[in-house]
């Protein structure tokens, strides 16, 4: 959605008001004479990472106020001459709008097709050096490898058909499983399947299925396992990794061993009996492990990395090197059957191999997505959410059944629309764990009528998006237009985190109790979040006159006393704001030159400046 008036400009930066930053999406730049020297960087990020919309004459050091832009048709013009100056050249959609504040230049930005990425700008440098993605609100800088492997992915090879090392051997025993006894056809059924070339070598992908002790030779062959520490452990507890080893089929049943272990299971209710369970349905998480081995980038340039499994108490985050196939649109994953591999020779040896628990390593050939989303919705819990990067591809299983009991209990009107409430846990749900990581990419995660639709397996978009309008009528949910689609979020996510789980905070008093030493730095405070655009008020953000640790510490005595409240129940997120309570709004209002009654309970605020809880 292009922007094109100053209420559809001013609904924008309130949401930009909201989270205090730019978006995954949108960049706002001050611009009032000139264009910014390093616009290049986003222009490039957009175009290589989904697209996006410049706002110049939006001033974001200022809380997203609107400056305007000096000579708007100048800007204009320069912008258009910058973009045309890019590999492949950009032609964004441009447009002025005329707001109280000042004019605003609007750029869309498109993603270029993955067939022409990496977009990057030669006048500053090589394609090394120019290329950029998005990540969060910033711009990040493609590491060499990552270009390289994106321009190897534009060519038709199969990488897995390619030389294995040069020392590589197949395991007669496991070519024997497949392909039978030793006899005169063999070979040449052997180079028809691509295990060897026409000279009789191993090819990479007949090496990594049927191959001996690949992984002595190649990270191809392994795949790094993560543990977080657990809630509760000691605050010193380190991550706990391990390594997997081995042909494609080894892997797929170690990884998935190595999760049963470390996941524990849970006890689930089906039929009147009980069963012992992961708490993420065991047929998704092959499915997200089997596409990584399969589907990985098999490119000289990411052949001394591995795939990585990283698991949470949240989350299992199965992170493959290198992007899908530049033929495919991810965000029909799941939705219709695809079948444009990266890897053919592989993926066609992946369809006659076993593992060593004798179970075949495609189950669902070109439809596996769509039958976890299935298998999801059974088990209650999230579908696999898939993170697209030009050179990085991330399954998400978020753990755990969706809590559709306590949605209900806060929202009595959803208890009889299952539908309804399963898109409401959802999100509750993955804001939750949002909340719990602010730099994981699952804040890249939007609803759109896509993920909606796998969310509600078997639907489709058309069939969903009524519904998410009924629910944004209903105040349920609020729609959020973006320039490629619409997304959904909660209505009030803010309030809804604060039923989910209770910050840790004191009772609050009767009256407010604060100590006559930090009394008026406590009304400064107050005085402060009261007057911030949103409401809320982060620590690094308030401007009192006060030392970080002085700051810190009247932060502290206001919450203790119940006049503020967190807006998360994360103390280590970095967005961590306050607001006022009802006591502090009482107290705010309060007649200045009447004398409250301040108690300073024993011990409250000893001496110097105290610290925080």
């Amino acid at each position: 959605m292009l922007i094109q008036t100053a209420e559809e400009l001013d609904e924008l930066l309130a949401q930009l008001r909201i989270v205090r930053s730019d978006h995954q999406w949108v960049e706002a730049k001050r611009a009032r004479n000139q264009l910014p020297q390093d616009l290049w960087k986003t222009l490039s990020a957009f175009a290589n990472d989904g697209g996006g919309v410049v706002l110049l004459g939006v001033d974001e050091q200022s809380g997203f106020a609107v400056s305007g832009v000096a000579d708007p048709g100048r800007m204009a013009a320069e912008l258009q001459a910058l973009c045309s100056r890019a590999e492949p050249p950009l032609r964004p959609a441009i447009d002025t709008v005329v707001h109280p504040d000042g004019v605003v230049v609007v750029a869309q930005v498109a993603a270029v097709p993955r067939t022409a990425q990496p977009c990057h700008f030669p006048e500053h440098g090589t394609v090394h050096q120019t290329s950029f993605i998005r990540v969060g609100d910033g711009d990040v800088q493609l590491q060499p490898a990552e270009v390289d492997d994106i321009l190897a992915a534009r060519s038709p090879n199969d990488f897995s058909r390619r030389s294995a090392p040069d020392d590589a051997r197949l395991s007669p025993a496991a070519v024997e499983t497949v392909f039978g006894a030793d006899g005169p056809d063999r070979d040449l059924e052997l180079r028809r399947a691509g295990v060897v070339n026409d000279g009789g070598q191993a090819t990479l992908g007949g090496w990594l299925a049927l191959g001996e002790h690949p992984q002595t030779l190649s990270p191809l062959a392994r795949v790094s396992c993560l543990r977080e520490p657990r809630a509760g452990d000691p605050s010193d507890a380190r991550q706990r990794g391990a390594h997997v080893e081995g042909t494609v089929g080894e892997l797929l049943d170690g990884v998935l061993g190595w999760l049963d272990k470390e996941m524990g299971t849970v006890q689930v209710a089906r039929d009147g009996n009980l069963f012992d369970e992961l708490d993420f349905p065991r047929e998704a998480l092959r499915e997200a492990l089997s596409n990584a081995l399969m589907h990985r980038s098999l490119s000289q340039a990411t052949e001394a990395t591995s795939i990585s499994v990283r698991l949470t108490d949240d989350t299992v985050a199965v992170i493959s090197p290198g992007g899908l196939h530049p033929g495919l649109d991810p965000r029909q994953l799941g939705l219709t059957p695809l079948s444009t591999p990266r890897n053919y020779t592989l993926v066609r040896l992946c369809g006659r191999v076993t593992t060593p628990a004798g179970a075949r390593l495609v189950e669902a050939q070109a439809s596996g997505i769509a039958r976890s989303d299935r298998l999801c919705r059974q088990a209650n819990t999230a579908p696999l959410l898939l993170v697209v990067r030009p050179a990085q591809f991330t399954a998400f299983a978020l753990r755990g059944r969706l809590d559709d009991k306590a949605v209900a209990a806060r929202r009595p009107r959803l208890a009889k629309l299952p539908n309804a409430l399963r898109i409401v846990s959802f999100l509750s749900r993955l804001q939750e764990v949002r909340d719990q990581d602010p730099s994981s990419l699952l804040h890249e995660v939007s609803l759109d009528a896509v993920l909606t639709a796998r969310l509600l397996a078997p639907s489709l978009p058309e069939h969903v998006t009524a519904m998410l309008d009924e629910l944004v009528e209903a105040k349920v949910l609020v729609s959020r237009p973006r320039f490629d689609r619409v997304t959904w979020e909660l209505a009030a996510p803010a309030e809804l985190a604060q039923k989910r789980r209770p910050v840790r905070k004191a009772a609050p008093e009767p009256a407010a109790r604060i100590s006559s030493r930090r009394r008026e730095s406590v009304a400064a405070l107050l005085r402060a979040v009261a007057a911030s655009p949103t409401g809320e008020l982060r620590p690094r953000d308030a401007s009192i006159g006060l030392a970080d640790r002085a700051l810190r510490a009247t932060f502290s005595a206001a919450e203790r006393a119940g006049l503020i409240e967190a807006t998360t129940a994360s103390v280590h997120s970095p967005n961590r704001a306050y607001r006022l309570t009802d006591l502090g709004r009482r107290q705010l209002g309060a007649d200045p030159d009447r004398e409250r009654t301040v108690v300073t309970r024993p011990g409250e605020d000893g001496p110097g400046e105290g610290t925080p809880d």
